[in-house]
């Protein structure tokens, strides 16, 4: 079933305020002109899409797809319950997105044709003692296109988790999704989005975060494989003093592809920046990093790093890093750094005079090389789960 028919019956049976049906309609107008992006396409010339045909994925799971844990102080509310000063909030998030990203033919697909929207609202001077949890998974049906618009007040402080879950093996399925993230003035804001596929998932997501003045934001990100994926996060300082930390963890095996771009734009001067990615790779796993970094000639007092480190459990494995500086501003300070390579023999040596066997010093080395990063995420849970993770999953048959 093409794409526009089944746009054009998903309208029929919309139930959504009509303010958000007609966005979807212009969205589709000119999603309607773009093609799937080839190797013409920079960010994408890599990721090997010629077996992707998106016509494919017709049905989508019903609202139990999606579930939700938060305290009651938090506004949540689904796409086609919106009224009001959410409604307006939300389609003018979209259409800030849709502005800047007219020419992206993954965040279109996303914009006209999302499967589940929904609206989250942290207030001004809210301080959130509980995690925020939404769930997004695809069971029977072939897609899922989840969409998550966040508000975070002046002030405010939380920790949201999403989760992405499709266990198939067999039958190729689609999860593709977009998160959105307002973090408004001294905004204090973890996000960790944490994404479990099987084998046979094609799996995307777009993130794109603003942050106020003096905000501090953390993004995480767990891409444990899936068939062939790809992620962009683009997060936008554009207010003065604003930070923010991008971490990624990234243990893969098999046969999987996945393909991590980070693209921090400082807008404001004095602001901070960093990005920490790291993954391990078993068998044929192959992943690619790409760090962003743009500065413009309005800014100065800004400081930025980012790095990517790369280790291969296997000589099979494959690991690729690409840093783009683009910085036009005097009195900065930038560096980048990135490493790909095996287990050193050296540490293995170490160990093993200490009593250690050889299996269980390569566990040692992946925990801490890993752990670095899943010790930054700021919940217990999700960092004792993660260690179980990266057991399972990389460390098993080392």
């Amino acid at each position: 079933m093409s794409l526009e028919t089944q746009f054009t019956t998903f309208l029929s049976k919309s139930k959504e305020p009509q303010s958000l049906q007609d966005f979807r309609k212009k969205v589709f107008s000119k999603f309607s002109t773009l093609s799937i992006p080839r190797t013409e396409n920079e960010s994408w010339r890599k990721v090997p899409l010629s077996n992707f045909h998106p016509e494919e994925f017709s049905d989508s799971p019903d609202e139990n797809a999606v579930s939700i844990r938060a305290q009651k102080e938090v506004k949540i509310i689904r796409s086609e319950k919106l009224s009001g000063k959410e409604l307006e909030f939300f389609l003018n998030s979209l259409e800030n997105t849709f502005q800047k990203q007219n020419m992206e033919w993954f965040t279109l697909l996303s914009l006209f044709s999302f499967t589940h929207g929904i609206y989250l609202e942290v207030g001004e001077d809210q301080i959130l003692t509980e995690e925020i949890e939404i769930k997004f998974r695809l069971e029977k049906e072939s897609k899922i296109l989840p969409l998550v618009v966040a508000k975070f007040g002046n002030h405010s402080k939380a920790f949201l988790a999403e989760r992405y879950e499709c266990s198939e093996e067999e039958n190729f399925k689609l999860f593709q999704g977009l998160t959105i993230l307002q973090s408004g003035t001294g905004t204090k804001l973890s996000y960790a989005g944490i994404e479990s596929f099987g084998s046979s998932v094609f799996h995307f997501q777009n993130l794109f975060s603003d942050q106020k003045e003096d905000s501090d934001v953390k993004i995480s990100k767990v891409t444990p494989g899936g068939y062939k994926g790809k992620n962009i996060l683009q997060v936008e300082l554009s207010g003065k003093g604003a930070r923010a930390r991008v971490l990624g963890l990234a243990p893969m095996a098999g046969r999987e592809f996945q393909d991590s771009e980070v693209k921090i734009i400082h807008r404001e001067s004095h602001t901070e920046s960093s990005i920490l990615y790291r993954g391990a790779y078993l068998e044929k796993a192959h992943h690619i990093f790409t760090g962003n970094l743009q500065i413009p000639n309005t800014c100065k007092d800004v400081n930025a790093i980012q790095i990517n480190n790369n280790l291969l459990l296997d000589r099979t494995a494959r690991a690729e890093s690409i840093p783009k500086l683009e910085v036009y501003a005097e009195n900065v300070k930038c560096e980048h750094g990135a490493t790909v390579g095996e287990i050193d023999e050296d540490q293995l040596f170490y160990l093993a005079s200490r009593g250690i066997d050889e299996d269980e010093a390569r566990r040692m080395i992946v925990d801490g090389f890993l752990g670095q990063v899943i010790g930054e995420i700021e919940s217990e849970t999700i960092r004792e789960e993660l260690f179980v993770l990266i057991a399972k999953k990389v460390e098993g048959e080392l």
